[in-house]
């Protein structure tokens, strides 16, 4: 499921013995930006989960076209909905979600593979979050990207770019936005298709 891509770093014939590698960059299911690998018509999603008291924020990235999206859920029959519609081949989420939450990647595991990373709490915390995104964002906040308020998408999303850059040595400074958005008024209108 990883694949670890090194070079080497120092030239072979001043080297004694072994020529010293470094890790470049960790290829993950949800990280291929190999074209031929992918389909071309679809997204490949890497996601990320956090809570925060009822509210399930979704973080979703796709590094081959640069879309950065979030949303929050309070039902997780909701979120699951949106898991299925967005197909992520990754996701990354906490200890305490993953324990609290196990039902609901059981579910995920009988429609579709994918490959589940798992954080210490700490970095899904707010400040940490917060503020690793108006860094990369060169921004002083992040209510441009109407993202005001949501705390626990914040969190997954600020959580997620720190991995791909930290943990699996990922460049990240073609990520110029993220989007917040709600699946809500989707849902009110199949509701309403489904009485009529």
């Amino acid at each position: 499921d990883r694949v670890a891509i090194a070079e080497q770093v120092e030239d072979p014939k001043k080297a004694k013995g072994l020529v010293k590698r470094e890790v470049v960059r960790v290829v993950t299911p949800g990280t291929l930006i190999n074209s031929n690998l992918l389909s071309e018509k679809s997204n490949n999603f890497f996601a990320a989960l956090a809570q925060v008291g009822q509210v399930i924020g979704l973080a979703f990235l796709d590094l081959t076209t640069g879309e950065f999206f979030v949303s929050e859920f309070t039902h997780e029959r909701d979120l699951l909905n949106e898991i299925y519609r967005l197909h992520p081949a990754e996701f990354l989420t906490s200890e305490k979600f993953k324990a609290k939450h196990t039902g609901l990647f059981e579910e995920i595991r009988q429609t579709y593979p994918f490959l589940i990373n798992c954080q210490a709490d700490w970095h899904f915390e707010h400040q940490t979050a917060y503020d690793f995104l108006i860094q990369h964002f060169k921004v002083y906040n992040l209510d441009g990207f109407g993202l005001r308020g949501m705390v626990a998408a914040i969190n997954a999303a600020g959580a997620l770019l720190r991995y791909l850059q930290e943990a699996l040595c990922l460049p990240i400074h073609q990520i110029q936005e993220i989007r917040a958005y709600s699946t809500s008024h989707f849902m009110a209108l199949d509701r309403m298709t489904q009485r009529n």
